[in-house]
């Protein structure tokens, strides 16, 4: 596992699966420190904005004996706000990140290593940091 990660240390599953491991080994320490760089990993994008704005302008003109202006002014506006995680530790928070694509057992000892109180503090101290 350690290989992998030296060849791609982007390979964010590979580090979850490697503070698994370390975890259901009974080291603690490692595991903790794995998770922790899932924490220090920043994602490209925090919030992604998207403003939609139209404006539509009708003028109708009618000349018979009497002259009629009217005009209508209609403005929609559209935001939608996409808040995406921070953080891959956002992501690896719970086992629904891992759930289907790991082995039972290797989901299990993920389960594990978040209700460990080390972990859980990792993840407090990375959601307060990125505020």
């Amino acid at each position: 596992m350690r290989t992998l990660l030296r060849r791609d240390p982007n390979f964010v599953d590979a580090t979850a699966l490697l503070a698994a491991l370390r975890w259901s080994q009974g080291d603690i320490g490692g595991a903790t420190s794995a998770y922790a760089s899932l924490c220090d990993t920043q994602i490209w994008c925090e919030t992604l904005t998207l403003t939609l704005t139209l404006t539509l302008t009708l003028t109708l003109t009618l000349t018979l004996t009497l002259t009629l202006t009217l005009t209508l002014t209609l403005t929609l506006t559209l935001t939608l706000t996409l808040n995406l995680p921070l953080t891959r530790c956002e992501t690896y928070a719970s086992d629904a990140a891992v759930l289907g694509r790991w082995t039972p057992r290797a989901t299990a000892a993920f389960r594990g290593l978040l209700a460990e109180p080390a972990v859980q503090r990792e993840r407090k101290n990375a959601a307060v940091l990125a505020r």
